[in-house]
């Protein structure tokens, strides 16, 4: 199976439940994935769709407050969610705080200067601080979605992608279903499948405008001396320390009832700090949002019809789904016909300040009139997605 090319388990490969997600180990409930409380699809009409420059793409954050929202501002949109491309935005999430910046190639306002000289297709660079520790492989990065994928390639060609793939699963410590699954996934922690990262003191951060870059001096666990260490060297180090901790914690057994991201805590892998500016960049070549398309290296498919109205999505999460570090969609408008008949579009054009809102847990959003409802209620399946990770190249 898919699986069993990373060395998976039976159990966590599975489809359905496939990471127990919804129940715990014992039988108690777990909140909600990202992608279950997605916002419903937008209108083409929408502020998602308002940047001519941008067409026929779109970027929004979803979930909405209070598991991620815009900082109030006259940057914020009137409708709390829409996200522009290619400049730099804020943001701030149950977990997390700071801006990030989506680079799309081939869209009419695309910056030439990030892309010219690169094979790569999307930058992506997020920034910021964290609100509270978290060991580094509990917070993960990648693809997440709600509903199966469609018109899938012939199993040989999905067997030959397998292949492919299996040197970065086993390299990034991937986490990954079966491609024909009721709910795909491919998760990594987010330290390993970040081309570059950067942790640095206020005030001293990159400029997330600018090319990426690798400082990890402040790490001195990595055993640089305080020099710091090459992207590749970093992420040989901390997998090393990630698969450590799992034989470790595997020959310790894990308590009944221990949920994933409680296992984690346990002191064997060091965690992101609330004192230092993080920022992680990605890249990759495969995916090309102008046309909703993807180079497997053995030919080129349309998206569209295998996402089946679903959003690719730039997602990181804790292992158990619990806290959201970020979750930014990428629509084209090809995707809101079949979006739209799984579901109904989301025509709310403005959504009150997060300041303005009163508290809630991760079950409310606001409605149209500012009242508060379940935020799953009537969405039936969601979107969701995330870049898959690429070869190496220099930033």
């Amino acid at each position: 199976s898919f699986g069993r090319f990373f060395g998976m388990s039976p159990r966590s490969a599975r489809s359905g439940s496939s990471r127990g997600w919804e129940e715990g180990l014992d039988g108690a409930s777990i909140p909600s994935r990202p992608e279950d409380q997605a916002l419903p699809p937008p209108l083409a009409s929408s502020a998602v769709f308002g940047d001519v420059g941008s067409k026929p793409v779109g970027l929004r954050l979803s979930p909405e407050y209070p598991r991620q929202w815009i900082p109030g501002g006259p940057a914020r949109p009137k409708d709390g969610v829409s996200l522009p491309a290619q400049v730099p935005f804020e943001f701030e999430t149950e977990l997390f705080k700071g801006k990030a910046v989506v680079y799309l190639r081939g869209l009419g306002n695309t910056p030439e200067r990030v892309f010219k000289g690169k094979a790569r297709a999307i930058q992506f660079s997020v920034q910021g601080t964290f609100k509270r520790e978290v060991a580094m492989d509990d917070l993960r990065f990648g693809l997440s979605l709600a509903r199966p994928l469609r018109n899938l390639p012939t199993r040989w060609l999905l067997n030959l992608c397998t292949r492919v793939v299996q040197s970065l699963g086993a390299q990034y410590s991937m986490d990954l279903s079966d491609p024909t699954a009721d709910r795909p996934y491919m998760l990594a922690p987010i330290v390993l499948a970040a081309q570059t990262v950067s942790c640095a003191a206020r005030g001293s951060e990159p400029d997330i405008a600018l090319p990426p870059v690798e400082d990890n001096a402040r790490l001195t666990w990595l055993g640089h001396g305080g020099k710091g260490v090459g992207a590749n060297e970093r992420r040989r180090k901390i997998a090393k320390i990630i698969r450590d901790a799992k034989h470790a914690r595997k020959k310790a057994g894990v308590p009944a009832g221990t949920s994933p991201g409680e296992s984690m805590r346990d002191g064997r892998v060091p965690s992101f700090d609330v004192d230092s500016v993080w920022t992680f960049s990605f890249w990759q070549s495969q995916i090309d949002v102008s046309k909703y398309s993807v180079d497997l290296g053995v030919g080129k498919f349309d998206l569209v019809p295998i996402m089946d109205g679903q959003p690719i999505a730039l997602l990181c999460q804790t292992s158990d789904a619990s806290c959201v570090g970020f979750r930014f969609e990428v629509w084209h408008e090809r995707l809101l016909q079949k979006a739209h008949s799984r579901q109904a579009p989301d025509e709310i054009a403005e959504r009150p300040s997060r300041d303005s809102t009163p508290t809630g847990d991760s079950t409310n959003s606001t409605a149209g009139d500012g009242s508060w409802k379940n935020s799953t209620a009537g969405r039936g399946e969601a979107p969701e997605e995330a870049p898959e990770e690429a070869p190496e190249e220099a930033p």
